[in-house]
C-alpha cells in the first residue's frame, strides 16, 4: 500500500512536495493484495484486502475479517458511517459501535429466490434511495430494510454514476442505463466500435466523457452522438488497456492500466 502526503508551500516556486511511504505486508499484517480504498469522515482509511477489511487510523492497522474469511473487493461508506463491502458470494456492511468496534452485518440472508454462483461484488454505490451492489452476474438493491434484485438479462461489467443517472457497460453488448431495478441499453455496441466503457464523467452541458478499455476517450452528446475526444495523450491511451479511471476535484483524470 502506498500512502501519499502532500504539503503545499504558497511562497515558493515549487507548488508542493510529495511524500510517499510504502507499507509492506509485515506492517499491516494482512494479505498482499488490496482491491479497494475509501476514507470515512473521521479521516480513517479502509482497504479491501484479500483477508478482509483493513483499517488504518494513521497510526495502527486493524484487520476486520468477514464471517466467510473472504476477500473484500469493494467498499462504499455511506453518509451515516456504515461501511458497505462486497466479497465473493457475500455482501453487507460494518457498523461502528460507540466503543469504536466495527460489527459486521450480512445482507446476503435477505436475498430471496436467488442462487449465488461465482458472484463477486466489484462495485457498490448509492443511487437514488438505495445501496446498489454489482457483480458480473447480478445487481442487488438495499433500501435499509430489504434486498431486491438478482441476475440481469444482460450481464453488467461495471456500474458508475454520471450526474443523476447510473450507467453500466454490458458484457459483450452496449452501454445501459439503470431504470428502476433493470438495465436498459442506451448506446449500442456498434456505436462503441465493439469496445467496453470502463468509466464515464460529466463534461460540459449534458455531455459526458467515456473512457474505453482499448480505444482512448469518446465524447457523448445529448443527441446520443459519439465522437473521438481529441487530446494530447490520445495515442498513449490507445496503447494501453484501461482498467480504472477516477476524477479528482480539479477535474484531472487518473487512469489505471493493466497488461502493458
Amino acid at each position: 500500500i502506498f500512502v501519499f502526503f502532500v504539503q503545499i508551500f504558497r511562497a515558493t516556486p515549487i507548488p508542493f512536495f510529495l511524500f510517499v511511504r510504502n507499507y509492506t505486508v509485515s506492517d499491516y499484517g494482512a494479505g498482499a493484495q488490496n482491491w479497494a480504498v475509501s476514507q470515512d469522515k473521521r479521516g480513517v482509511m479502509y482497504f479491501g484486502n484479500n483477508k478482509g477489511l483493513l483499517e488504518f487510523d494513521g497510526n495502527s492497522w486493524t484487520l476486520h475479517e468477514l464471517p466467510t474469511k473472504g476477500v473484500v473487493r469493494s467498499i462504499y461508506i455511506d453518509t451515516d458511517g456504515k461501511i458497505f463491502v462486497g466479497s465473493y458470494e457475500e455482501f453487507g456492511y460494518f457498523d461502528l459501535q460507540p466503543n469504536g468496534e466495527l460489527v459486521y452485518n450480512s445482507l446476503k440472508n435477505l436475498v430471496e429466490d436467488y442462487t449465488f454462483h461465482n458472484d463477486e461484488f466489484w462495485t457498490i454505490l448509492r443511487f437514488e434511495d438505495k445501496i446498489v451492489f454489482q457483480s458480473f452476474n447480478s445487481l442487488f438493491f438495499y433500501d435499509g430494510h430489504s434486498v431486491k434484485g438478482g441476475r440481469m438479462g444482460k450481464l453488467p461489467l461495471n456500474l458508475f454514476q454520471i450526474r443523476d443517472t447510473c450507467y453500466s457497460q454490458l458484457i459483450n453488448s452496449g452501454l445501459a442505463v439503470l431504470k428502476g431495478n433493470k438495465l436498459q441499453e442506451f448506446v449500442s455496441r456498434d456505436k462503441l466500435i465493439g469496445n467496453d466503457v470502463i468509466a464515464g464523467f460529466p463534461y460540459g452541458e449534458g455531455a459526458m466523457l467515456l473512457f474505453m478499455r482499448n480505444n482512448g476517450v469518446f465524447l457523448h452528446k445529448n443527441d446520443n452522438s459519439i465522437s473521438k475526444w481529441t487530446i494530447e495523450c490520445e495515442k498513449e491511451l490507445e496503447r494501453y488497456t484501461i482498467n480504472r479511471v477516477i476524477q479528482r476535484k480539479d477535474s484531472c483524470h487518473i487512469v489505471g492500466k493493466i497488461i502493458n
